[in-house]
């Protein structure tokens, strides 16, 4: 976890030979001395995340929080989970985003946690979800639960009450369970999207759906992420009383640059700002070489979240979009920017 410790390093360069050895085609590279998951995940009990003011809490220490995108979590094979998590705590990360209702491209929705009645869709997946929640613990990463209508609603019709409803039932089961304290979620992943109707919640169903979530888990962070500036994300926090701004950015060229005048902005709300959702590789404001004198982009806009006061900072990936298609780490490996940004993540 960061608690203003973390140092900051320049991208990598390297030569063929180097990318060799570091792709673990060498038994002198790191790959060769990378720890499992069991040697590298060994925490008892997941990390308490709490707020206090506009910081949030690990453990009661006020940190800056960098997660990754790991999507499609719920079609990962336990191997596959222990193998990536172990290769993310390797590089410092201090979290995930999953989506437990994800459906992309050519999927089918028989892996979401919920069915598109907004019950649990089978022991068997809440076994799984429970499965990622306790190796993420273990790791000490926070999770970010993110809720999205819109994918169970290509299915059939999915009203706004039997999506409540099934995220009621999620709260119960981990408030039941009492070993989630490190789950904040997003009840709704970008509310308002003008493409997807099953996106358009009202302010009043979202404050509805915020106090039903508090009733059966009282002290659970959440938040609903929209898409539309600094304005419209203030503005659905302070009607909704949630938790945590989670800011989405419009992933154009540039949106670095507007990092810190962003967070700024976003302060005046008073809770915790997290910049959820930025710019992406390949084709949305980053392209994956390393283009000299370029620096990368989401190094920068990370530092200036951090120096201006952000909690936590997610790198936005598409790694994790199909982890039934190509594994994870092969793709984020194929994608410059992105493994440099991580090997930047230096803990003491």
């Amino acid at each position: 976890m960061l608690s203003g410790r973390r140092q900051f390093v320049p991208a990598l360069r390297i030569g063929w030979l180097s990318l060799v050895t570091f792709l673990g085609l060498s038994l002198t590279g790191p790959a060769a001395n990378a720890q499992t998951f069991t040697q590298a995940c060994t925490r008892q009990s997941a990390p308490v995340l709490r707020r206090s003011g506009v910081n949030l809490l690990t453990d009661g220490q006020p940190s800056f929080l960098v997660l990754v995108s790991y999507f499609d979590a719920m079609r990962a094979s336990e191997a596959t989970l222990e193998h990536d998590f172990a290769f993310l705590k390797s590089k410092g990360v201090d979290g995930i985003r999953i989506f437990p209702l994800w459906v992309y491209g050519t999927q089918t929705p028989d892996a979401t946690l919920l069915d598109a009645d907004g019950r649990i869709r089978s022991d068997e997946r809440w076994r799984h979800f429970d499965s990622i929640l306790r190796k993420a613990g273990a790791c000490g990463f926070v999770v970010d639960v993110t809720f999205n209508r819109e994918h169970l609603d290509k299915a059939s019709e999915f009203s706004v009450e039997e999506f409540q409803a099934g995220i009621v039932e999620v709260a119960s089961r981990l408030h039941a369970a009492q070993r989630s304290p490190h789950v904040f979620m997003d009840l709704q992943n970008e509310r308002g999207h003008p493409d997807a109707p099953a996106m358009q919640l009202t302010n009043v169903e979202v404050r509805r759906l915020r106090d039903a979530v508090k009733s059966a888990d009282p002290s659970r962070l959440v938040m609903v992420s929209t898409q539309g500036g600094a304005r419209k994300s203030l503005s659905l926090a302070s009607r909704a009383e949630l938790d945590v701004i989670a800011f989405h950015e419009l992933q154009k060229p540039g949106w670095h640059d507007n990092t810190q005048p962003t967070v700024q902005k976003l302060k005046a709300g008073g809770v915790p700002v997290y910049l959820q959702e930025m710019a992406r590789a390949p084709d949305r404001g980053v392209r994956c070489p390393r283009d000299t004198p370029e620096v990368n982009p989401f190094v920068q806009a990370m530092r200036h979240a951090k120096e201006a006061g952000a909690a936590a900072w997610t790198l936005h990936t598409a790694a994790a979009f199909r982890l039934d298609v190509e594994p994870f780490q092969t793709k984020i490996l194929s994608c410059q920017r992105e493994i440099d940004f991580l090997d930047t993540l230096k803990s003491n």
